[in-house]
């Protein structure tokens, strides 16, 4: 199992404004599988993949803040 995985869904309260797109409820965060917590809010994948596209990983994350050190 993954460390890192997207939110199940559990209602439109576990959906979020996209950060690319601005579009309302269609944006799933990563959250941490051993916490329950999620990660940065912009981490994450919108629904719209046609339109939209923007999915950024942890993996994106995390080498973004080892080279902010």
């Amino acid at each position: 199992m993954h460390k890192y995985t997207l939110q199940p869904y559990q209602g439109m309260q576990s959906r979020h404004t996209c950060p690319a797109c601005n579009s309302r409820k269609t944006f799933t965060r990563y959250i941490d599988t051993d916490t329950g917590e999620t990660l940065a809010p912009h981490a994450g994948k919108c629904d719209r993949a046609d339109n939209c596209g923007y999915h950024y990983t942890p993996r994106q994350l995390f080498e973004e803040v080892g080279s902010a050190k």
